[in-house]
């Protein structure tokens, strides 16, 4: 009976946490600033290629992190 309990007061305290992706809305945040102030097409470019270019070079970048850029490829 007191195990019920405790597991339905869990539960009541999971369901009530706001859960946010923090990683995921920095970036989103961080590339629509970007576009923002980058005003020619090309210069975007090359600022991804670049970006790119580097996150390949660095192959200690978290596993979760390796996933997404290979999904955006």
């Amino acid at each position: 009976m007191g195990d019920q309990c405790c597991v339905k007061k869990s539960e009541v305290n999971v369901c009530a946490m706001n859960v946010v992706n923090d990683c995921a809305e920095r970036g989103v945040k961080l590339t629509s600033d970007f576009v923002a102030v980058a005003r020619k097409e090309q210069h975007l470019q090359n600022v991804l290629q670049a970006v790119e270019h580097d996150r390949s070079q660095q192959p200690n970048l978290p596993r979760c992190k390796r996933k997404l850029i290979a999904s955006l490829r």
